[in-house]
């Protein structure tokens, strides 16, 4: 399970599919939910960020791990 994680993470495929959730899922909240497109957009992008395991640019700056 750890390895299609990882897969997920730091392979251009892997964020190419998260990539791909993200805009289905932006466009579910849009069309079925009724969610405001600003609100859709933001929550997607936080989505996004998480599952992608983003670095904050001061961690990558300052040499910090991230666990």
């Amino acid at each position: 399970m750890s390895g299609a994680i990882d897969w997920l993470h730091h392979d251009t495929a892997g964020l190419l599919l998260l990539c791909l959730v993200a805009i289905a899922l932006l466009l579910f909240l849009i069309i079925k939910v009724k969610l405001e497109p600003f609100i859709s957009l933001l929550a997607t992008g936080l989505f996004l960020a998480l599952a992608a395991r983003a670095e904050r640019p001061a961690d990558r700056r300052y040499g910090a791990q991230i666990e």
